[in-house]
């Protein structure tokens, strides 16, 4: 019933950790980080297209006055060149391309400064994602170091169900007379008992730096321990 019980706790334990799936939200977080990609790409590109469109006004600005410059030479030198009038016209063109340039310039800089909101909106989102998972890893962790008890656990009372299963039969031959008495006085099974111990402790070491000196093999030899254990405690 006891076993019964732990493989019911650590099947309780693995459906826990199913529902806190570290997978949970990556899809999201991908496309949130595709999604600051993508803005980072729009936003070098409206920087550079303002950067141009700033070069077009200062190009504009510098022929508007040197329109004026050759406009007020020319008048001076012959009345057969432009008039006033009409480098007057062309400033007012110039001045309207300038205008334009300029509210151009705005749309741009209004369009750069909502997608950097946008941009730290989703960073933001991100960050609190990021936290959820960090939680549901916490959580998926301490389910594991559960499981992982749990599981020793069981081995370690199988184990001690098998040796007391083991002195049960020889008591049971002792009873029926049918056990064969290896040790003939009590001083030969302190001796024996003894060796048993030595043999244990020799066991127990060598696992020992086994496990150390090669950590993945810890989980496999963990049930070795388990079982010496249960032999020093039975």
């Amino acid at each position: 019933r006891q076993i019964m019980l732990w493989e019911k706790k650590i099947q309780l334990a693995k459906e826990a950790r199913s529902a806190v799936d570290s997978d949970v939200g990556q899809t999201e977080i991908r496309a949130m980080k595709a999604e600051i990609h993508r803005m980072q790409i729009r936003h070098n590109q409206l920087m550079r297209q303002q950067e141009q469109m700033i070069r077009e006004m200062e190009a504009v600005v510098s022929r508007r006055d040197t329109i004026v410059t050759r406009g007020e030479a020319q008048a001076k030198v012959s009345r057969n060149q432009l008039t006033k009038q009409d480098c007057h016209k062309k400033i007012q063109d110039l001045c309207k391309k300038i205008a334009d340039v300029q509210k151009k310039i705005e749309e741009c800089d209004k369009t750069i400064e909502e997608m950097r909101e946008s941009q730290r909106i989703v960073c933001e989102q991100l960050g609190e994602k990021q936290c959820q998972i960090q939680k549901q890893q916490s959580m998926i962790d301490e389910l594991d170091a559960n499981i992982e008890s749990q599981q020793e656990k069981k081995q370690a009372n199988l184990a001690k169900i098998v040796t007391v299963q083991t002195r049960l039969k020889y008591l049971q031959a002792v009873k029926e007379g049918k056990y064969i008495q290896l040790c003939k006085s009590e001083q030969t099974l302190r001796n024996e008992t003894q060796k048993q111990h030595c043999r244990i402790h020799t066991i127990s070491t060598i696992i020992a730096r086994v496990q150390e000196e090669w950590p993945q093999y810890q989980g496999v030899l963990r049930k070795v321990t388990l079982a010496i254990a249960a032999q020093g405690t039975a």
